[in-house]
């Protein structure tokens, strides 16, 4: 039983080391380490706009594009002989829109952060501290977003549009050719779409924790060096060590 209430105390003792290490570590950055985390990531951020601008224009346009192309035909295929292409032209159109809703609402965040970041002010320690939180808050939300973007749930979605959208219109009149002939070109598009999005921020984001993580191995090593004593007294000899 006093074996067991010894390792708990030792694995508490341990744990409160290691955090208070922790903690001490994030405050005693200088100005001039925070100054360099935050050129680092601003730089960084910087390189990567403009390809995460082009992407993300490029697409809403050609989506913006396909849509309202394919609804006007739409609006101007009146006579019965026409009637399937119309349909498509709608679904078609639908889909369209979708892309463009989904690039609205769920952008690249790398298109302007670094603009956010560099509005932000540095002149004193408490707002480079700030900055810097910040900074690393939108590398990473960068990366995750790049990450998304090209993990299995955004080819699953895409899948799922242009199958729904090829079956809509495999069911009209039985028409299955042309359901495939939709399916098969709507997922290339997307497939495009996905795997011409930058990933910069991904590779950005992991050098920078590489880097932060080598910073604070070495901080935590040489933060508190563990020291031994022996004194003596008329009481008895006795051992300290000071972790």
């Amino acid at each position: 039983m006093k074996n067991g209430c010894c390792g708990i105390v030792g694995m508490a003792l341990l744990i409160v080391f290691c955090f208070s290490n922790a903690s001490a570590f994030a405050e005693s950055l200088s100005d001039d380490e925070l100054a360099r985390r935050i050129d680092f990531i601003q730089e960084r951020l910087d390189a990567g706009r403009m390809n995460a601008k082009r992407w993300q224009y490029s697409w809403m346009f050609i989506n913006g594009c396909s849509s309202y192309i394919q609804f006007g035909l739409a609006t101007t295929q009146t006579d019965e002989e026409d009637e399937h292409d119309r349909y498509d032209n709608i679904v078609g159109g639908a889909t369209s829109l979708l892309a463009v809703g989904d690039l609205t609402v769920n952008p690249l965040v790398a298109w302007n952060a670094a603009e956010n970041l560099k509005a932000l002010p540095e002149t004193t320690g408490d707002e480079k501290k700030a900055k810097l939180k910040h900074a690393e808050q939108l590398l990473k939300e960068s990366a995750d977003r790049e990450e998304y973007g090209r993990s299995w749930k955004t080819h699953a979605l895409s899948g799922l549009v242009s199958l729904i959208g090829g079956v809509v219109i495999a069911c009209d009149d039985d028409r299955a050719d042309d359901g495939a002939f939709f399916f098969a070109t709507s997922m290339a598009v997307a497939e495009i779409q996905i795997f011409t999005m930058p990933t910069r921020s991904i590779n950005d984001w992991k050098e920078y924790s590489a880097m932060s993580s080598e910073d604070f191995k070495a901080e935590l090593n040489k933060a508190q060096a563990n020291q031994f004593f022996i004194s003596a007294n008329p009481q008895g000899i006795f051992c300290t060590i000071l972790f």
